[in-house]
């Protein structure tokens, strides 16, 4: 398993903030990280949510606060509920700073392969 994080982030291409919030279309299903973004391990109030996310068994939603977003820019981030929990508790359950290796499309979500936490 570690092989094959290690592979998929070799591959990744690192993209910044404001580049993926503001063209996510480009990014379209090729694995790409974002460097150094604060995530939240708190649940979302109901307002705040995207409604078209549909959560497969096993996984869960994460939310990432990306800099330079447009208020309409509500994409899912889909993470396997173990790597959600094993990197809530490195930053006390709240939040914390990570890089995001990710991959998907606006439509069906983005699935998290790799959270690496930062400093």
């Amino acid at each position: 398993m570690l092989f094959t994080a290690a592979v998929s982030f070799a591959q990744a291409r690192a993209v910044q903030e404001t580049q993926f919030a503001n063209a996510p279309q480009q990014w379209d299903n090729q694995m790409i990280t974002l460097q150094n973004v604060e995530v939240s391990f708190e649940a979302l109030p109901p307002h705040m949510r995207n409604n078209q996310c549909k959560v497969p068994r096993s996984f869960d939603l994460l939310t990432l606060k990306i800099e330079g977003a447009r208020p309409d820019f509500k994409p899912c981030f889909l993470i396997s509920k173990q790597m959600k929990m094993s990197n809530a508790q490195k930053v006390g359950g709240h939040s914390g700073r990570f890089d995001v290796t990710f991959k998907g499309n606006q439509m069906s979500g983005y699935v998290v392969s790799i959270l690496t936490p930062r400093g």
